[in-house]
């Protein structure tokens, strides 16, 4: 699972470089990057349970 979230970090990285680019403060950061992560966990979680239906059958 650490993998999975893993592949996202360069693409994490070009958006906090775009915020910035823009002139979006740092403090700002979570209302623009929170959406983001919260689609990463959401993935995450169903590509577990799609690995635990796969698995009961």
């Amino acid at each position: 699972m650490k993998q999975d979230i893993l592949k996202y970090e360069s693409k994490v990285w070009q958006t906090a470089d775009l915020l910035i680019g823009a002139g979006i403060k740092q403090s700002d950061f979570p209302k623009y990057m929170m959406p983001f992560f919260a689609l990463i966990m959401v993935e995450s979680r169903f590509s577990r349970m799609g690995d635990e239906l796969k698995d009961r059958n």
